[in-house]
């Protein structure tokens, strides 16, 4: 009876099924991104210390002084350095 629809429901049917798919996925999307991340780069540990302290707050300075970029990107590890060794003294005990 329906016989003749049997090619044309299938693609519907496929493009219906795709149409969901795309659609959790961007609903989706910051999780499976972060998912993604985590896949492709395995978490390091972080090592603080005073000389990667030194070597943020160098490039800090640099900054400031108008001798290097005009933003700095600091990663986590050289962020807790810098507020372990440099900016104790700012910090509540």
């Amino acid at each position: 009876m329906f016989r003749f629809l049997g090619g044309c429901f299938n693609k519907v049917l496929g493009l219906l099924l795709l149409v969901i798919v795309v659609s959790v996925a961007w609903f989706y999307r910051d999780e499976l991104h972060s998912v993604w991340r985590g896949l492709r780069r395995p978490p390091h540990a972080v090592v603080v210390s005073a000389a990667l302290a030194d070597s943020a707050a160098a490039r800090l300075d640099a900054s400031l002084r108008g001798h290097g970029p005009g933003r700095v990107a600091l990663t986590q590890p050289e962020l807790q350095s810098l507020l372990k060794y440099r900016w104790k003294t700012f910090l509540p005990d």
